[in-house]
């Protein structure tokens, strides 16, 4: 590797990010790792702490990815810390999300929906829509398994109303889920039911 040859650590740090990235997308897992843990080692080494954040993010979806859950959360309870003391709001609003995504394979739904509302405020607030629409659809298909259709489905169409814009081929079989939920919010026995204190 030219950047190891050079002595150039942080280039080296990046160029084995993106390797394990890349072995990753070929479903090589192990050797993902391999590179992703390699690349924490140098950038804690340097006291790159851009470096450090994204090997602990890319560790997390890793280990998301060997079905390793929990040992995913304390990879992305560090990145986490990083991105706020480095005040990356970018970043912060991913592992966020990655955050959710691990709390909703465990079935620990608050928790998931949680770090899915941080996701969407944060994308609010710096302009990210594509973080807003993946957060948006998450956070609205947590609130149907919870029963709060009312709120889910603002949530949903928000996905919806993006992909028909952008000409994306699911848009329409995403509207359809929506569609669904206004059709049960239609029915008289949903109308006088009474949601559950906080999502009214």
């Amino acid at each position: 590797m030219l950047a190891h040859d050079i002595g150039d650590r942080p280039g080296e740090g990046t160029a084995l990010s993106h390797l394990g990235i890349v072995y990753a997308e070929l479903g090589k897992i192990q050797q993902a790792l391999f590179y992703h843990k390699q690349s924490l080692a140098i950038a804690l080494d340097i006291k790159d702490q851009r470096g450090e954040s994204a090997a602990l993010g890319n560790l997390g979806i890793i280990y998301k990815k060997l079905g390793k859950v929990h040992l995913a959360i304390k990879y992305y309870a560090q990145n986490l810390t990083i991105t706020r003391k480095i005040n990356d709001r970018a970043s912060e609003g991913r592992v966020l999300g990655n955050l959710g995504n691990a709390y909703s394979t465990l079935g620990q739904l608050e928790w998931a929906v949680l770090y899915y509302s941080q996701q969407l405020n944060i994308a609010c607030e710096i302009e990210d829509r594509g973080s807003a629409v993946a957060a948006s659809w998450n956070l609205g298909v947590l609130l149907v398994k919870q029963g709060h259709l009312t709120e889910a489905v603002g949530l949903l169409q928000v996905r919806v109303d993006y992909e028909r814009k952008i000409g994306h081929p699911d848009a329409e079989q995403h509207a359809i889920f929506v569609t669904i939920g206004q059709a049960l919010l239609a029915l008289p026995e949903w109308r006088v039911r009474r949601e559950p204190s906080g999502h009214e």
